[in-house]
């Protein structure tokens, strides 16, 4: 009663014979190294960043902040496609703005004006503001706009108008 038990072979390759990597694995791989040595030195160059003494580095990963928070004057790694950082600021910045203000008496004037800003808090200004040079400009234009619409540039200090009569008031 001796039973004879076939061994099984069970085998990669399905019938095939051990071919190695072939003609097109070989051409694969050498072009993926080529990419490698292309892209290697710019994702280096794109992984360190550099932040000066007035300026703070907030980083997130994958969407979260970091728990370092705002981060001082250093050198920091990025990691490509994974962090994403901000560079903020923290000097006293100054720009300019081109407007043209419709005034109280519905007289256009062209106004040029330079305002400066500093930012105190980056956590808030990232977390709350999607573009910030656009923003300011907005902001300065509608202030501009709302201190000018309330003067009326003809009038002098004495209350005459631009032709040198009384300006009435609605209501008197």
């Amino acid at each position: 009663m001796n039973a004879v038990i076939d061994p099984i072979v069970i085998s990669d390759h399905a019938g095939h014979e051990n071919e190695g990597t072939g003609f097109w694995g070989i051409i694969l791989i050498f072009f993926s190294f080529i990419v490698f040595l292309v892209t290697f030195p710019w994702s280096i160059l794109t992984s360190v960043k550099i932040v000066r003494e007035h300026q703070r580095a907030i980083i997130f990963r994958l969407g979260k902040m970091t728990k370092e928070g705002v981060r001082g004057p250093g050198i920091y790694f990025i990691l490509p496609c994974i962090d994403e950082f901000f560079r903020i600021e923290g000097r006293t910045t100054k720009a300019s703005i081109r407007s043209e203000v419709l005034t109280k008496d519905f007289l256009t004037v062209g106004i040029d004006a330079a305002f400066c800003f500093k930012i105190e808090n980056p956590v808030a200004v990232v977390f709350q503001v999607n573009n910030l040079a656009n923003t300011l400009q907005m902001l300065a234009r509608s202030t501009l706009g709302r201190l000018l619409g309330e003067k009326n540039p003809l009038r002098g200090s004495n209350g005459m108008g631009a032709t040198g009569t009384r300006e009435r008031r609605a209501g008197r």
